[in-house]
């Protein structure tokens, strides 16, 4: 069996591949960095030839080299007459040091040891009609140069000869060409949205959610998928090293690779982690589309661009510490290259002072454990509520048309009190165990024994739930209380915007709550949040769990792989799948795709399943062969159900909620809540009743209720009647022939009437 870094590997391979013109992307911002990286390579080392350099060159050590710290040297003497003819002797040099004055005369005598010169000089201001500086003279040749001194009298005038600038030229290229190699680097990382396409995706359409509840944690999820990009991106690195090692280029040779090798590994996570990051700013697929790549891209060229033109005056500590963006740790990389190819600079003085290669590797590991950490922080796919218990106050009290109504408000207030009393019992029972564990056991009251812990699959308690906008707060959930009993079918039912999905995000802890608290199985989502998510299966609507670039198989093995208590069904042959099974996901009907759906969601084995209207949009006969499925396979599991599909309710569940505007109005058995209307009937009368037609009726033993609106044109009335509905179409008929009403019509009531009567107290 594979493990779960072997499945999402696996899972990851086969998105990248058969998604369309990623591969075909990533291969061409390959291609257009390899022909950059070797242009540039061939004409460095053409230009290199062109600047041969002295041999009797003395080299800047790194540290000054990248400061602009150049010293002067002068070993030889001559007389120089007039100062006219010390700049005519360097007319063609520029000899103007950036930091190095006369009052660092100490940083000069050091410079000059180091190189063996007896004679430097330290130029402060230098130009047709002014020369400032200070000569620094050693201690062997002080002595000579005094005695030169007493015998002239005069000033000592001792033919100087700059340092040739040849390698100073190469390094003014170096700082180009470092430039222009870190592009080409960053060409492999312009449109990183391939990789992070069907990553975003999960996130964005919930498939996220499905494969957390399915076993696969956020960390496994987060670094598997940081992971595998990174490696993606380093191995493209390590093909453009060894591309330049075969042209021969100094910056890639074999010594710098000690250096090139962490750092670019490094890199390539952070490039990966800060992607991940990075997308989690983009709400839908549509904007990530258009925004991710340019943003992104923005976030690792311009650091690029900017550190290029600046990296002589940027000091490699500072470089170091700005290895936080990765361009910048690229170019430090990349600076080491140059420093060890063509000024022949050890490896550990770039390690240790010349580059800080020791120092910068050790903070990109800092920053990867950061951005890991920003990472996780920023998934929301599961969140633990630590919420007040107590009801908030935002449940609306009833209004006269609420208080009217036969079904408003039915089997609520015995819901609350079953609810309460089960969670009383359960943190009694909490406390009580505890003390049982410390010695101090005393009886505890309980509530009554019909609601203890064991009776309930699903406990709902006290829970708000509100949504800030800037104009507005909408109250989503009111003080919901649903106890659901273990292996029943409970149904959700409401229109589009009552509250329905908001109350099912909060059970699989999706989001978090306001208020109140959720018991599943004894666990509370407040203190056993990872035990609760072992417990649930979830299946959304839009079959959010389906990969479309996967086939049935290749669904169930995923699924089956990342779990932590598999199922010993067989999915495939349960759910009749075995002739689709070769299909991809995207290929299958909307019948198909839901037992798939359902088929993942089962795999973990849970307790509870929920299913969030999963039935939208397919036809009635793969609805009643799908819950057929689900009634036999899910005997010992409780199932919680939304829908507006009143059919469906009525059908194949055992109990129902009505939510409307984010408060239960409604709950109880089906067939006890169609009971209220068993012998009651709809009147649409089309004009106005006179007050001699209730109190005949009343005579007659049919009780209408007068709630006509004058000037209404339409009126709509309940009668309760037994068997004798023919006498109440007798005198309506009688009322019309005589045209004291236009039209009427009669209908007995329904389930589907209940749903419309409490929509309509409900506005």
């Amino acid at each position: 069996m594979q493990t779960k870094f072997q499945a999402l590997s696996s899972l990851y391979f086969k998105l990248l591949k058969r998604q369309k013109g990623t591969v075909t992307l990533l291969a061409t911002m390959f291609v257009l960095s390899a022909f950059y990286f070797v242009l540039m390579s061939i004409t460095f080392n053409k230009l290199y030839i062109i600047l041969p350099s002295n041999s009797t060159d003395n080299y800047p050590n790194v540290v000054n080299q990248q400061m602009g710290e150049y010293a002067l040297q002068y070993n030889k003497s001559q007389d120089i007459q007039e100062l006219q003819n010390f700049m005519d002797t360097h007319s063609d040099y520029h000899l103007v040091s950036d930091s190095l004055s006369s009052n660092d005369t100490k940083d000069m005598t050091d410079y000059m040891d180091e190189h063996d010169v007896n004679i430097g000089i330290a130029v402060d201001e230098f130009s047709q009609n002014k020369f400032v500086g200070v000569f620094v003279v050693s201690s062997i040749f002080f002595s000579l140069l005094t005695a030169h001194m007493q015998i002239s009298n005069k000033l000592v005038y001792i033919t100087i000869i700059a340092m040739p600038l040849a390698a100073q030229e190469k390094f003014g290229l170096l700082q180009a060409f470092t430039l222009m190699i870190t592009m080409s680097f960053s060409f492999i990382i312009f449109s990183p949205q391939g990789y992070f396409f069907q990553f975003a995706k999960a996130r964005i359409e919930g498939r996220k959610d499905v494969v957390a509840f399915a076993g696969l944690s956020k960390l496994n999820w987060h670094v598997t998928w940081n992971f595998l990009t990174g490696m993606l991106i380093f191995v493209q690195y390590l093909m453009l090293l060894i591309l330049g090692a075969i042209l021969g280029a100094k910056f890639c040779s074999i010594a710098s690779w000690l250096a090139y090798i962490p750092t670019l590994l490094l890199v390539s996570f952070q490039v990966s982690l800060i992607c991940d990051i990075l997308q989690n700013f983009c709400n839908t697929m549509e904007n990530y589309e258009q925004l991710f790549g340019t943003f992104s891209s923005l976030f690792f060229l311009l650091p690029a661009l900017a550190g290029g033109f600046f990296i002589d005056r940027i000091p490699k500590l500072l470089l170091a510490f700005l290895s936080i963006i990765p361009s910048f740790a690229l170019m430090n990389s990349i600076s080491v290259g140059f420093n060890i190819g063509y000024f022949n600079t050890s490896i550990s003085e770039v390690f240790m002072s010349g580059n800080y290669i020791l120092l910068q590797l050790i903070l990109q590991i800092v920053y990867i454990a950061i951005l890991v950490y920003i990472s996780l922080l920023l998934d929301k796919s599961l969140t633990k509520s630590t919420s007040k218990i107590q009801p908030t106050n935002v449940t609306e009290p009833p209004t006269e048309k609420q208080k009217q109504s036969t079904v408003y408000g039915f089997g609520v207030e015995q819901m609350i009190t079953q609810a309460h009393d089960a969670y009383i019992n359960i943190n009694n029972k909490e406390a009580d165990n505890k003390k049982m564990l410390h010695g101090d056991y005393q009886e505890i009251d309980y509530a009554p024994e019909t609601y203890t812990t064991g009776s309930q699959g699903v406990l709902i308690y006290n829970v708000s739930k509100d949504y800030k906008s800037k104009k507005q707060v909408i109250r989503a959930n009111k003080n919901v209380n649903l106890l659901i009993n273990n292996n029943e079918i409970f149904g959700v039912l409401g229109p589009n915007g009552s509250g329905k999905t908001t109350l099912c995000k909060a059970v699989m802890m999706a989001q978090t709550i306001n208020s109140g608290d959720i018991v599943v199985n004894g666990l509370s989502i407040r203190s056993d949040f990872k035990e609760v998510q072992k417990k649930i299966g979830i299946c959304l609507q839009n079959d959010a769990g389906l990969f479309e670039e996967l086939t049935v198989t290749e669904h169930l093995q995923f699924y089956k792989a990342i779990c932590t208590n598999p199922s010993e069904i067989d999915f495939l042959a349960q759910f009749q799948l075995e002739e689709h099974k070769d299909k991809r996901s995207k290929e299958l009907s909307g019948g198909w795709k839901r037992r798939l759906s359902v088929a993942c969601a089962l795999q973990n084995n849970p307790d509870i399943l929920i299913l969030d209207e999963i039935t939208s949009g397919v036809d009635a006969v793969a609805r009643e062969e799908l819950w057929k499925l689900l009634k036999e396979i899910c005997r010992d599991k409780t199932i919680i159900a939304t829908t507006h599909t009143l059919h469906e309710a009525q059908t194949y569940f055992d109990r129902v909620a009505f939510i409307m505007n984010g408060q239960i109005v409604c709950c109880g058995k089906v067939d006890d809540i169609t009971n209220l209307y068993k012998n009651k009937i709809c009147l649409e009368v089309r004009g106005l009743l006179p007050k001699s037609f209730f109190q005949e009726m009343k005579e007659l033993g049919i009780a209408v209720e007068d709630n006509q609106v004058v000037g209404q044109r339409i009126q709509m009335l309940e009668a309760q009647c037994q068997d004798n509905v023919e006498i109440l179409f007798q005198h309506l008929n009688e009322y019309q022939e005589h045209k004291v009403i236009e039209s009427f019509s009669i209908t007995q009531r329904q389930f589907d009437q209940v749903f419309y009567e409490l929509i309509r107290v409900c506005e």
